[in-house]
């Protein structure tokens, strides 16, 4: 192994507080970077920031700008380019060739299975997202270096604010649907994401994240109080939407942590504990409130019969089904399926692995879950074997081990103090365990496919990078040309994004009803079947 984790002599350590100098302009720069990703959580969770389009489009056409100006800040500073290159450098150089060969196996996946030009464009996309979020961790944590303790408060504070906002905006609307008489159930939960679960997954990074405020604001009493509020808020939500697959990451990561970073065992579990209780107590005045609701309208001697449910005009077009207006329950109506409920995936993997099996090398190609497939879904929700399957099973291995190789990394350097701050070591620990959250999410469901997940990751995956020790700096020309191909693919994204959004609404009337509807690249994913020369539709 190399870098500074190897050889402790190459690192420089500071105890005093790494607060940045704001009359820098590398700060200001980098501190940006954390309050545009931080923001872009905040506010596409609460509102619609681009009207006349679906949210999850929304989402994803700003992750595209958001990705496009990550890139361009240091292109302007010479400082956090320096940093950069110097996490660059830090990067083994068999590492740097697994990533290379992954890039490339991806362009030769595309080319294998394209089916039109615009089919192979399409499907490039997703090669070209998953590699501009791999640089983009890199120039996150150049920025997090420079900014320091202040890119870590301003970060962690608006994931909290994030938090906060949305725990709110569920109770306002579960009592708002109390108070009108109506069953209120999980499919109308959330409505700034498409679907319940794609927040569910935003909080497989966050919760163990959230641990975090009391300290980065220890000299702040308000800090304790909101990190208990935020913590309870989102635990019931995780029960109030049955949200299994976040339920069981979060809680195993957690066990995880407990396990190789004792250093936050106290923290964390203590924390923890403190939020799920929260949560249950608000998840259970809610039910009852619901269900004392309920007994009081119902005349003695008589059938109860429920108002029918909200259902969003989304749920209808993605062939979702109503909910029946005849429960009377409020578990059942918030909640929906029982917690032990595989929600049929089970199928869907074992559909992936048939790929697998036929296709083991190339895979079916990039995207094309979504754009070929006759499955109806559009991707096999589970991270692996959707990477096994389109990319082939040499590129699953190639990540699976380098992930762990990470994971190891981070766990070295945490064990052995080896920081440049004290409380840095608990920060990582914390970021590390919401890694871990995701990542065992994302072998049950969607979570690095989605907008919001990419962007929470790319801020949590990239602070813990730039918590990694400092190694001492070298007198050396910093090129712009090393940013370049990140630059470069944003910019394709964006250009690729403006034209679909432009023809969105045309290409998907040309589909048959309830087909599209299934999120990946866009909200309507399959409409990129239509870039088939076999469907007969002119490219």
């Amino acid at each position: 192994m190399t870098g500074p984790l190897a050889n402790p002599k190459n690192s420089t350590r500071n105890t005093a507080d790494p607060i940045a100098d704001l009359r820098d302009p590398a700060v200001l720069l980098s501190l940006l970077i954390a309050g545009l990703a931080g923001a872009y959580l905040l506010l596409t969770s609460t509102t619609n920031l681009i009207p006349g389009i679906w949210p999850y489009d929304g989402k994803r056409m700003l992750q595209f700008l958001l990705l496009l100006v990550l890139f361009l800040v240091p292109m302007i500073n010479r400082k956090i380019r320096a940093e950069f290159a110097d996490l660059l450098d830090m990067i083994p150089a068999w590492t740097k060739a697994t990533l290379l060969a992954v890039f490339a196996w991806g362009l030769l996946s595309v080319a294998i299975n394209a089916q039109s030009l615009m089919h192979a464009l399409n499907s490039f996309s997703e090669v070209a997202l998953l590699t501009a979020l791999a640089i983009g961790t890199l120039v996150v944590g150049a920025c997090r270096r420079i900014g320091g303790r202040s890119f870590d408060r301003l970060a962690v504070g608006l994931l909290a604010m994030t938090g906060l906002a949305v725990g709110l905006q569920e109770l306002i609307g579960v009592f708002a649907a109390h108070n009108a008489g109506v069953d209120f159930n999980f499919r109308v939960s959330l409505l700034h994401f498409s679907w319940p679960r794609f927040y569910n997954q935003v909080q497989s990074w966050v919760v163990p994240v959230l641990v975090a405020l009391p300290l980065l604001f220890s000299r702040y009493l308000m800090s304790f109080i909101l990190c208990g509020l935020v913590l309870g808020l989102q635990w019931y939500i995780i029960l109030m939407t049955g949200a299994r697959g976040t339920f069981v990451s979060v809680g195993a990561a957690i066990i995880l942590a407990l396990v190789l970073v004792p250093r936050i065992r106290v923290r964390l579990a203590a924390w923890q504990a403190t939020g799920f209780v929260i949560g249950a107590l608000v998840f259970s005045l809610v039910l009852l409130s619901f269900e004392a609701g309920k007994n009081a309208e119902k005349p003695e001697g008589t059938a109860q019969t429920a108002k029918p449910s909200v259902i969003r005009e989304a749920d209808r077009g993605a062939g979702q089904g109503q909910i029946s207006g005849g429960e009377s329950s409020f578990f059942k109506q918030s909640v929906g399926r029982p917690m032990t409920h595989t929600s049929g995936r089970t199928w869907m993997w074992r559909s992936a692995l048939e790929d697998v099996r036929d296709y083991p090398l190339a895979g079916i190609g990039p995207m094309n879950y979504a754009c070929t497939s006759n499955k109806r879904i559009g991707h096999p929700h589970n991270f692996p074997l959707q990477l096994a399957a389109e990319w082939g099973v040499p590129v699953a291995l190639a990540i699976a081990g380098l992930f762990v190789f990470f994971c190891g990394y981070a766990v070295a350097g945490i064990r052995n103090k080896r920081f440049d701050h004290p409380d840095d070591a608990l920060l990582a620990g914390l970021l590390l365990t919401g890694i871990l959250a995701a990542a065992l999410h994302a072998c049950l469901s969607g979570v690095l496919v989605m907008p919001a997940s990419q962007v929470t990751g790319l801020l949590t995956c990239g602070m813990l990078v730039g918590l990694f020790p400092t190694r001492a700096k070298k007198h050396r020309p910093v090129a712009r040309w090393r940013l370049l191909p990140g630059l470069l693919l944003a910019s394709f994204l964006v250009a690729l994004g403006t034209h679909e959004l432009q023809t969105m609404k045309s290409r998907s009337e040309l589909l048959e009803p309830g087909a599209s509807m299934w999120p990946r690249i866009w909200q309507d994913s399959k409409v990129c079947r239509l870039y088939n020369v076999h469907n007969g539709v002119n490219n």
